[in-house]
């Protein structure tokens, strides 16, 4: 059943562990490699059905609920993620992996507030986890501070040099506020060269450039993130938004169409916030929306 699942070859690997599980059916190990077979072949009501199966007191406990928790998010059942993360954390308070899958489902919720607290009180029994400090860092943005978010993340990146997600996510954010612009390209060329070909942090790089004034080589790194990540909405609606500037209108339309389309349901805020540029071009605006984002001074 392994070997068949390494190959990729779902079908024999589920008639494979089908058939142990019918003489054994109690073997918490088979039935985990079920379930994940099922998870595979997107059969994902059976597959937690069988995830829910495994027994508390298997050293497969953990990781089956990880993968609920997985499934439950991709099926978008916040609700019942909720429900089912809760209850693991009152059995396991502990639980580092839990408290960071509850905390996640309120943030899908967008109770950024609360998965605030889950986390915080996670990182009590768990200082030093980079998991949840930048977790940690990610929420205090969402709930609107982010000088608190940068300081969470400079400390992670403090301790740890080569956190690159860390890294990144300083200077995307000093791009987003229109500040320390020098630093925050200095700390994205340093998250490119631990990890060199990222279609996010080409993305980083080229909006920092582009709140810098710089649109040539701003637009090289959007097309170099673009090229990694083509179905990366924002990646494309930063393209859009080097058009605009250059008052190339109809192509910058042609890119926030796109972005809006690749957003879609995934992300309806974006998919509006996009179509909001697509209709102030139709206007024909005096001011781009790229232009207002710039600082004052580099208009």
């Amino acid at each position: 059943g392994l070997i068949y699942f390494e190959k990729r070859d779902l079908k024999n690997a589920k008639a494979t562990f089908e058939g142990i599980l019918k003489e054994e059916a109690t073997a918490d190990n088979v039935r985990f490699y079920f379930a994940w077979v099922l998870e595979e072949s997107k059969e994902l009501n059976q597959a937690v059905k069988e995830f829910m199966k495994v027994k508390r007191d298997s050293n497969l406990f953990k990781e089956s609920s990880l993968h609920i928790g997985l499934i439950l998010k991709e099926q978008k059942k916040f609700d019942e993620g909720l429900k089912f993360s809760k209850a693991l954390m009152e059995k396991d308070p502990k639980e580092e992996d839990f408290a960071d899958m509850h905390a996640s489902f309120l943030e899908a919720k967008k109770d950024y507030s609360q998965a605030l607290k889950v986390v915080e009180k996670a990182l009590v029994s768990h200082p030093n986890s980079e998991k949840l400090t930048y977790f940690k860092g990610v929420l205090l943005e969402k709930t609107g501070d982010k000088q608190g978010a940068v300081a969470t993340m400079k400390q992670l990146f403090s301790a740890n040099p080569n956190n690159y997600h860390a890294l990144n996510f300083v200077a995307y954010l000093y791009a987003e506020m229109g500040e320390n612009l020098e630093e925050a390209e200095a700390l994205v060329k340093k998250a490119m060269s631990l990890k060199p070909n990222d279609g996010f942090i080409e993305d980083t790089l080229g909006w920092v450039l582009f709140k810098k004034g710089n649109l040539k080589e701003s637009q090289e790194a959007l097309e170099r993130a673009a090229a990694l990540q083509p179905d990366e909405a924002i990646i494309v609606e930063h393209l859009g938004d080097i058009y605009e500037k250059r008052k190339e209108f109809a192509k910058a339309k042609e890119f926030y169409k796109r972005a809006m389309q690749l957003a879609g349901k995934k992300d309806k805020e974006m998919a509006k916030k996009v179509e909001k540029k697509i209709v102030s071009l139709s206007k024909g605006s005096t001011e781009s929306e790229a232009e207002k984002r710039l600082p004052s001074a580099q208009k």
